[in-house]
Formats: structure tokens, sequence, C-alpha cells
């Protein structure tokens, strides 16, 4: 019975991960730079695509997604080139919202930092009086669907990771950002 089982496994993982939406799906879009994003608040919310799945542990290669604009340009992760500072967030989350001035300061006082404000599973209907509220202007993907929350393990709101320019992932954040650990966080990174 043992050997049926183990023999089975890898058909059972494979029917998890699609039940789970474990495939990625291709996006196409012309790569430009962020800083080539429209300017002003949301900086014209793209649109968030997983493109490669990986362990998003502290120290492994993040993974990598696309936020893509209506004209079909957009930049990814692993295009940056600089490091990252992502932020999954909500509006309804409370806790996001008192250490959003924090990221909104950290976006303008940093350049050389990329700063991600991913909005997950709302519309920009919804996202955008919260945005202008705080003064947005850093690019606020919109993860209508969840997948770029899934790929980074992201269990609850306001979870923040650090992404070094290399790729890897420098540090972890899961609940809100006080200044202190932001700096922290912000320090490591490479």
């Amino acid at each position: 019975m043992y050997t049926r089982l183990r023999r089975l496994l890898p058909a059972l993982f494979v029917l998890v991960l699609a039940a789970c939406g474990g495939s990625v799906q291709p996006v196409e879009f012309n790569l430009i730079a962020v800083d080539a994003f429209p300017q002003g608040v949301g900086s014209g919310f793209p649109v968030a695509h997983v493109l490669v799945e990986r362990d998003p542990s502290v120290g492994k290669t993040a993974p990598d997604f696309a936020f893509v604009l209506e004209n079909g340009e957009g930049a990814s992760l692993s295009a940056l080139g600089k490091p990252a500072v992502i932020n999954f967030w909500a509006t309804w989350c409370g806790p996001c919202r008192a250490e959003m001035p924090e990221l909104v300061k950290l976006h303008h006082e940093h350049p050389e930092l990329v700063v991600l404000t991913v909005n997950v599973q709302e519309d920009v209907a919804t996202v955008t009086p919260f945005a202008e509220a705080f003064d947005m202007t850093m690019p606020v993907p919109m993860d209508v669907e969840g997948n770029v929350q899934r790929s980074f393990a992201v269990r609850g709101l306001p979870t923040t990771l650090f992404v070094n320019a290399d790729g890897t992932i420098a540090g972890r954040v899961d609940g809100i950002l006080t200044p202190t650990l932001l700096a922290e966080q912000v320090a490591k990174l490479q």
C-alpha cells in the first residue's frame, strides 16, 4: 500500500497545485523602468501578474511578478535592478492604514529603493480614495485575484518583504511596521 501511495503522490501534488492556482499564466508586456511609470497617485495602478513561482523564504530568490499598465507597458521585480520594499495591504486593514505614512515617506526619501504597495483583492475604485488620502505616488500594483499574495505566502495583512537588488529576500515582516522596524529592515538591503 505504501508503494502505491508513493507512486500517486507526484500526481496528487500536481492536482493540488492546479486546484490552488499553482500554474503561472504568461503575460506579455513591454518592459519599461519604474521611473517611466505615470506620475501621480498609484502610478497608473498597474495590474500584478505572477511570472515565476519560487520559495518566498528569507535568503531565497523572490518569486517574480510583473506589474503592467493598461497600455501594455510594465515592469517586473526581477528587472528592477534596485532593492525593493514590497508591502501587501488592503483599504479595510487598520494596521495597513497606520503604517502607510511610513512607506510613503520611505518612497519619497529613498529614491535608491523601489517601494511597491501591492493592493490585495480590491478594485481601483475602492483603492483610489485611500491612495489619494495618503498621497501614494509609488506604484500600487493591483493583485485583484490574490495570485501575487499567494506566491509570496502572505497569510495576513499587512505583510512586507525586503528584496535585495539581486532578487534575494533580505527580510520579511508579518504585521505592522513601526518606523524603527522599517529602518532596521531597510538597512539590511543591498
